[in-house]
């Protein structure tokens, strides 16, 4: 070899040394290896310019640079690359792999329900759905046989049953029919039996990284596959309200109308979570189920065509500043109780608020969603012991769960009170329950409500009509009289109506008009608390 021909061959011998380099930069197994990664049955792709070859390709069909070879008693089972050593060529085949699992869901629904709304003027009054729907969501297949995931909310819009079929990507509408449903969770689990769909496998969201490059996938609307790429935006565990159990991984992979049920996916197509929700104003604010969560609520819907939670009766909250200063709390790892469902085995158990929950048979509590899992996998009638602090003391508490109800939730006015971010309370000399509010930012605030203002009477929701509730109509209407808060707790108990909370309030304020009371009506869409 002459010296003129040595810097023509240190090219592919440097490609082949990086490529070697990348190759031992390796992280534990999430699932199986790429076909890239494995034997010579494989596409190979070049570590220069990431064209896919052949397999069994020696050299490269575009730039002519040497292709590695990986003789198959060499490879270790279980070997799986750190997700920079992929090549472009070979994310985008295992995305496009990944994609031929989803499905669109196309639902048919009966809607007969009301639901509070105010108009622009600022009167409530009960709006009616009364007619025959239409709706679209996405799926993903996740063995052969034809299992689907998708969201409760699409194999069930507004809690109805519905007719569902499946349209596969080559063209099929398949019949299918709903095998279980968490609302909970806001998972389902339906099949089209007899289909060949193509299935994805299961990822682990626990080892998702933050940064970490993610697809979401689905069928929206009219207009076909769907794939959005985005990053890992937020390794916390979100909580948002919008379901009862989440735990949502946030990307800002953009959700397309009709995506939700669709699956995001890893690099290396591997189901990373179960798109869930997305704010279309607002760009980067895609929240999926994480698959870890998403797989154990699906094998039990497999199994058993429910989820049969257990549930303690507990309201409660991570450590943060606030709490330590509302408790005094000696403890900042695991979660504060703030509140006890009456009636529950939580009562009975003698919880209190301000303990701190750090245990639960005899393992650490790391957080709440640990804590809210954990309670619900063991099912109702299940023994546990839970070890809390209560004012420096460690206590363990044995309590047995119960079912967990269908729409659990938290005193009524203090759910009130979490919403507008005010207090009511009692004024025992005037006999009138009292507005504090300092935050001129809170929703109270922006409802037109103040600080000193008085409860006279308030109408909920379930006592609304069709008619706007003028302050006429609403004197005509016959509201509850409010003198202490245990009147306003109990007119509260009727607020809840469709997935929202309607009160109309009758307040008398010094601002102006002080001998005219005003008539407040309130709509907000509701949220849950973190009960377990």
């Amino acid at each position: 070899m002459t010296e003129q021909a040595r810097p023509g061959r240190l090219g592919p011998l440097l490609a082949c040394l990086v490529l070697l380099m990348n190759l031992s930069h390796a992280r534990p197994a999430e699932g199986p290896a790429p076909p890239a990664d494995a034997t010579a049955s494989s596409a190979v792709f070049c570590p220069v310019c990431g064209a896919e070859n052949q397999p069994g390709s020696k050299f490269c069909l575009k730039d002519g640079t040497p292709l590695p070879t990986l003789e198959a008693e060499r490879y270790q089972p279980g070997f799986v690359r750190a997700p920079e050593t992929l090549s472009a060529g070979e994310i985008q085949s295992a995305i496009q792999q990944a994609a031929k699992s989803v499905v669109r869901v196309r639902v048919k629904t009966k809607t007969d329900f009301r639901y509070p709304a105010v108009n622009d003027f600022g009167y409530g009054y009960m709006a009616e759905m009364k007619d025959e729907r239409r709706l679209i969501g996405s799926g993903f297949a996740v063995e052969q046989g034809g299992w689907v995931v998708t969201n409760a909310h699409v194999a069930s819009p507004f809690g109805a049953p519905a007719e569902l079929s499946l349209d596969a990507q080559d063209g099929r509408n398949l019949p299918c029919r709903l095998i279980g449903i968490d609302v909970a969770s806001d998972l389902a689990l339906l099949r089209a039996e007899g289909s060949d769909l193509p299935a994805v496998a299961w990822g682990d969201s626990e080892k998702v990284q933050l940064g970490e490059e993610v697809w979401a996938l689905g069928i929206p609307l009219d207009i076909g596959l769907s794939l959005t790429r985005g990053t890992v935006a937020s390794m916390v565990r979100v909580h948002v309200g919008l379901n009862q159990v989440e735990n949502f991984l946030h990307s800002d992979a953009f959700f397309t109308s009709g995506n939700s049920g669709g699956p995001l996916v890893s690099v290396r197509g591997t189901v990373l979570g179960v798109n869930d929700m997305g704010y279309f104003r607002e760009k980067g604010q895609g929240y999926s189920i994480p698959s870890r969560m998403a797989k154990l609520v699906i094998d039990r819907l497999r199994q058993k065509g429910a989820y049969a939670r257990g549930f303690l009766g507990l309201q409660v909250r991570p450590i943060d500043s606030e709490m330590i200063k509302k408790y005094s709390l000696h403890r900042t790892g695991g979660v504060v109780v703030e509140s006890i469902l009456a009636g529950t085995p939580a009562e009975t158990a003698g919880f209190k608020p301000g303990d701190v929950i750090f245990g639960i048979n005899n393992h650490a509590l790391p957080d709440s969603y640990v804590l809210q899992e954990a309670i619900s996998s063991v099912g109702p009638a299940a023994a546990i012991q839970l070890v809390l602090d209560r004012g420096g003391r460690e206590i363990p508490i044995d309590v047995t769960t119960t079912a967990r109800p269908a729409w659990p939730r938290i005193d009524p006015v203090q759910d009130l009170e979490r919403y507008l971010h005010a207090r009511f309370i009692d004024d025992p000399k005037k006999k009138k329950v009292v507005i504090q509010t300092n935050d001129l930012f809170s929703l109270a605030s922006f409802y037109g409500f103040a600080d000193g203002d008085r409860v006279e009477s308030v109408l909920p929701a379930a006592g609304w009509t069709e008619t706007l509730l003028s302050p006429e109509v609403y004197r005509a209407s016959h509201p509850t009289e409010v003198r202490t808060v245990s009147d306003l707790r109990e007119a509260l108990k009727r607020m809840y109506e469709a997935g929202r909370l309607g009160v109309a309030f009758g307040l008398r304020t010094d601002r102006a008009r002080p001998n005219e009371p005003l008539v407040h009506s309130l709509v907000l869409e509701e949220t849950w608390a973190l009960i377990v």
